[in-house]
């Protein structure tokens, strides 16, 4: 086993339900029965985001981009910069962010049908269904003032 999958297996050894397989060949990490975590063959960490919000934040940081295996994009899984490689106060934020949004996914559109008061006729209606709460005054005040 090379030196950053043992590196990658101890920031992620807190986190439940998880399995070590291959994964296209490569050393990779599972949560359940999907894969989370793979080391490249050039030793280089990549990370499955799924979650659209999660992606954004984590592709903000200097240097990473989408991962790209044998010349095809590969949707969702983005390739983190060689200078996570060592540093684990860099890496775990960033796992633990992709494994929260792994577990907690969010909500599909789900389409609601409503009548029309003119003639009765129903209708669609797609609505963002989130059990989310927004967050407090204070909250974003405080995210406010500290940016």
């Amino acid at each position: 086993m090379s030196e950053l999958y043992e590196f990658v297996k101890k920031r992620t050894a807190n986190f439940s339900d998880t399995s070590y397989r291959k994964l296209y060949g490569l050393n990779s990490i599972y949560l359940g029965n999907l894969p989370f975590i793979v080391i490249s063959s050039n030793e280089q960490i990549v990370v499955k985001v799924d979650d659209f919000e999660t992606r954004k934040v984590i592709l903000k940081v200097p240097h990473v981009i989408e991962w790209v295996l044998d010349d095809k994009l590969m949707e969702n899984w983005l390739l983190l910069p060689d200078t996570f490689n060592k540093k684990k106060n860099k890496l775990s934020p960033v796992l633990e962010m992709a494994y929260k949004s792994f577990l907690h996914p969010k909500k599909e559109k789900k389409v609601k049908k409503k009548k029309s008061k003119t003639r009765g006729k129903t209708i669609k209606q797609e609505v963002v269904v989130s059990d989310e709460k927004s967050p407090s005054i204070l909250r974003r005040f405080i995210t406010f003032v500290s940016r």
